[in-house]
């Protein structure tokens, strides 16, 4: 019986977590008078969909202004432009009998969409079986996102795998029912034994820092 994997973009599909959160960092701290450093940022935002990220803010006593939401967006879309590679290796994973694929992202359609084009994978990333922050109400570490993917693509939880880098992510894997997976291959991760041990302290003990790796398992 074939199963559904849900695949996480940032820090998985492409290395670009790290990309976010920098960015993030240098308008949050331009613009609201923080002075963090990326282990705090990284604390406090990674992994989660734009609307929990400012509930994050919004508990700590931090307001982005909307000049502060609009340098974000346009430098988003900048990044993008920029062009990015897929993670080395994920054809192969892809390319594995018995699976399916859908992609779950706190991101919106649009950008979303975008990122699908820049690493050249809108052949198995499509509208069709990628679940955005648009179509929930509640984003990472809320399971919506993959329990909407696992529905549309007719899938019950317990056939679902779920590919994250983020304890969010994970978190939300977990509470979906699904069989989470780390993938801890990018450059923000794979050597931060303190993010590692998180995962672990999850109950998460499939940890795996290259998609040949990766491959292997599910193989």
């Amino acid at each position: 019986m074939k199963k559904l994997i849900i695949w996480d973009f940032d820090g998985v599909v492409a290395d670009t977590e790290r990309l976010w959160l920098q960015m993030e960092l240098e308008v949050f701290n331009k613009y609201c008078g923080l002075n963090w450093d990326f282990e705090t940022i990284n604390h406090y935002l990674a992994g989660q969909a734009f609307n929990r990220q400012l509930e994050v803010l919004h508990g700590l006593g931090i307001y982005p202004s909307d000049e502060t939401m609009r340098e974000i967006g346009e430098r988003c879309y900048q990044l993008i432009d920029k062009g990015f590679d897929r993670m080395e290796g994920i054809d192969d994973v892809l390319a594995l009998p018995n699976y399916k694929h859908a992609m779950g992202t706190g991101g919106d359609m649009a950008e979303t969409v975008l990122k699908i084009r820049a690493v050249g994978l809108e052949h198995i990333f499509t509208p069709d079986n990628v679940i955005t922050i648009d179509f929930v109400k509640k984003g990472k570490p809320a399971p919506d996102t993959f329990l909407l993917a696992a529905e549309v693509m007719g899938f019950e939880p317990k056939d679902c795998i779920v590919i994250e880098d983020s304890i969010a992510g994970l978190q939300a894997a977990i509470a979906a029912g699904m069989e989470p997976i780390c993938f801890a291959g990018s450059l923000m991760y794979r050597d931060n034994e303190t993010h590692l041990k998180a995962v672990r302290d999850l109950g998460v003990n499939k940890i795996f820092k290259s998609m040949a790796e990766l491959k292997a398992y599910l193989a």
